[in-house]
């Protein structure tokens, strides 16, 4: 197979792990652990949770962008 091919099928590998473990997390936390829901007010382990979800997915977002970007060098 030529390096080019391999080099893609790696990025969308990586992205798919990335993006599939920061949902599971917040998954577990937020519905799991109901985090995410208001039960009759908004209490400190939402504000956290929503802190964290938003932090981590611009996190998410900046680790993917370089993934992307990060130029293609041929083997050999």
């Amino acid at each position: 197979m030529e390096p080019s091919f391999i080099h893609y099928i790696k990025q969308i590998i990586k992205t798919i792990s990335i993006v599939l473990v920061w949902m599971i997390i917040n998954i577990k936390y937020g519905i799991m652990d109901n985090h995410a829901f208001f039960d009759e007010s908004i209490k400190t382990n939402n504000y956290i949770f929503y802190g964290w979800l938003i932090v981590s997915f611009t996190v998410v977002i900046i680790f993917l962008i370089r993934i992307w970007n990060e130029p293609f060098e041929p083997e050999g």
